[in-house]
């Protein structure tokens, strides 16, 4: 039971900890960038802007948000959450072609950059 409540708590600050690095690259990329930052706000405010203000954010507005997903995803691109995952080999693989081959052993723990 313990180990089942130390994995959730580690999914839990884990997305709160990648959430704040996202938004704080990306508000720092806009701020270095004032054309797509005035782009953004410029989307946004005809998105969301109809006067009244109380309520929900949907789906179709966030579709709406072209331009401003494009530069978040940029950011997350150029600043990934997660910059390494790590798996472990079920199968030998063999890899390089151009300098050589060499094979990589089943069982192999492997860190893939992204």
């Amino acid at each position: 039971m313990e180990d089942i409540l130390e994995e959730t708590n580690v999914f839990i600050f884990e997305g709160h900890d990648t959430t704040a690095a996202g938004i704080s690259w990306s508000l720092f990329q806009l701020s270095q960038q004032p054309e797509h930052m005035a782009k953004c706000y410029e989307e946004i405010k005809e998105v969301f802007d109809n006067g009244g203000g109380d309520e929900y954010v949907t789906q179709q507005q966030i579709n709406h948000l072209t331009n401003f997903s494009m530069c978040i995803k940029e950011c997350l691109r150029m600043y990934s959450p997660v910059p390494l995952i790590g798996r472990q080999l079920h199968n030998e693989v063999v890899i390089g072609k151009c300098h050589g081959t060499k094979a990589l052993q089943k069982h192999t723990s492997i860190l893939l950059r992204k």
